[in-house]
């Protein structure tokens, strides 16, 4: 399968991977496009260490018309832009 991915700190900037386009879509959401169609691919995610320590959180992943949506929340629970490795299997 392919292997997409995208390694992105906490201000929105891509400082590795495949992505093509990294758009912030509200506080803690990014939407994350690959230049390609997304259907019967999986997204995961996981905070990540890049620039600045994220501490404890969450992270969700959906794909959302034909990008993938990354919603991160910090210990609290409230949406909060936080640094992350994300892959997609296809």
């Amino acid at each position: 399968g392919v292997a997409l991915r995208a390694s992105v700190n906490a201000t929105g900037g891509q400082v590795a991977g495949t992505a093509t386009v990294i758009e912030p879509a509200g506080p803690g959401k990014r939407m994350v496009t690959f230049g390609r169609n997304l259907t019967g691919c999986t997204p995961t995610a996981t905070l990540a260490r890049i620039g600045s320590d994220p501490g404890a959180g969450s992270i969700v992943t959906a794909i959302e018309g034909g990008k993938v949506a990354v919603e991160m929340y910090n210990a609290a629970g409230t949406k909060t832009n936080l640094p992350f490795n994300l892959l997609v299997a296809c």
